[in-house]
């Protein structure tokens, strides 16, 4: 793994490096669950929505020209504190 990169000026280090092995560790751990869950359920993916829900989606979670939402295939949710979806 290499030197994280920086965001607005704010300096990765401040983050313990203990602390950013264990969140890599858990996200290779959360994309091999979604690698998994993918080979029953090919369009499987993950959702963050602006409110902190992460949604584990058997579809995609948005549809058509309009851009209508699809909670209807949303498999499981959990709310993640101080996590919200968005583009940068």
């Amino acid at each position: 793994m290499g030197r994280p990169i920086a965001i607005d000026g704010e300096s990765c280090d401040r983050v313990l490096a203990k602390d950013r092995a264990e969140f890599v560790r858990i996200m290779r751990a959360l994309n091999r669950l979604i690698t998994r869950i993918r080979k029953y359920e090919p369009k499987a993916n993950l959702y963050v929505e602006d409110c902190g829900n992460m949604c584990l989606m058997v579809g995609d979670s948005h549809d058509g020209y309009r851009e209508r939402m699809r909670q209807d295939l949303v498999a499981c949710t959990i709310t993640v504190p101080h996590c919200g979806g968005g583009g940068w």
